[in-house]
């Protein structure tokens, strides 16, 4: 049984349904009143819990979203009186993996990337030779390829698609970016970011009414 269903004392049979929980003690403290959509329940556990607690949602007015990135993207979105849960797939292209030279964020990962004076600049974990992305380096990566123009960015994906590379160091075949890697994070950014909007819809909230965004996992330690 997955930790969730442990620790609120509901059986796997509640999949399928949307589930109201009243808040449980752990150790001095309870967590807010819940609302799980069930069928995601088994990807829902100890991770988001830990982070529901450490971000002390429930002692906020205001509403605020949690997203934990990871293999699963496990998602909590406070309205200040009520905690809105669910899980999407993450790749794990959040974790930097599934791509081509994606990596995790260890030494070596290119966690930041930006134009200046034309030249392609990165920056990578503990200063070393760059080994591939990690998802924030990614990020950075085709924001910049982008330069932030509708029109450049339309350009760009239709060179990402025709088969092309963004290559930032030509003696480093690890910094290139090929067409699957950004088709691989799309996915994935398109999964998350509808799970966010479905969540928000459903407590009757807009982006722009939410306070704070916390950004858990190693994609939230590099971003």
């Amino acid at each position: 049984m997955p930790c969730i269903n442990r620790i609120i004392g509901k059986g796997p049979s509640t999949v399928n349904r949307k589930m109201p929980i009243n808040g449980v003690v752990l150790g001095e403290r309870r967590t807010p009143r819940s609302v799980l959509f069930s069928r995601w329940l088994a990807l829902i556990g100890s991770d988001l819990l830990a982070d529901l607690l450490a971000a002390t949602l429930s002692e906020h007015t205001r509403p605020m979203l949690l997203a934990d990135f990871g293999t699963n993207t496990e998602i909590a979105l406070w309205d200040g009186q009520t905690v809105w849960v669910t899980s999407v797939p993450g790749g794990p292209a959040f974790e930097g993996m599934g791509m081509r030279n994606g990596m995790t964020a260890e030494a070596g990962a290119i966690c930041r990337v930006w134009k200046a004076d034309g030249l392609w600049r990165v920056e990578t974990i503990d200063g070393v030779s760059a080994r591939g992305y990690c998802a924030s380096g990614f990020i950075d990566c085709n924001c910049a390829a982008i330069g932030g123009k509708a029109a450049q960015a339309v350009r760009t994906l239709c060179w990402f698609l025709a088969g092309r590379r963004v290559l930032l160091d030509d003696a480093n075949s690890r910094t290139a970016i090929c067409s699957v890697d950004v088709d691989i994070f799309q996915r994935a950014k398109a999964s998350t970011a509808a799970a966010m909007m479905q969540l928000l819809a459903f407590a009757g909230l807009k982006v722009d009414d939410l306070h704070r965004l916390w950004m858990c996992g190693s994609f939230g330690q590099t971003s």
